[in-house]
């Protein structure tokens, strides 16, 4: 319990965080600004443009999921497949990853 004060701001601020600012953009890019690209004429207008940054910051964010996951499957070895979550979390990432592209 002593350490729990050590690790929750760090839990907030690598893990939670990013987490809640990749839920917002991945949010916004699959309910607004595809709709927004789609109904847009110009191939290289603003809105193309703005879902590619979005889309690209999505694959970002991605990455450091997967990172995260590398790590705990490094850690936990076999085990890591035994989990439920650990799946949920590489179906997550897979699913997110083909929205995007």
């Amino acid at each position: 319990m002593f350490q729990w004060s050590y690790f929750l701001p760090r839990i907030i601020m690598f893990l939670f965080m990013p987490f809640v600012a990749f839920f917002i953009l991945f949010i916004l890019y699959t309910t607004w600004l595809i709709n927004k690209k789609n109904e847009e004429t110009d191939s290289n207008g603003r809105w193309h443009r703005a879902t590619l940054g979005v889309a690209i910051t999505i694959l970002v964010f991605q990455a450091f999921h997967i990172y995260i996951e590398i790590h705990q499957l490094i850690f936990h070895k076999c085990g890591y497949f035994k989990s439920f979550w650990n799946m949920l979390d590489i179906c997550s990432i897979c699913l997110n990853i083909t929205v995007v592209i």
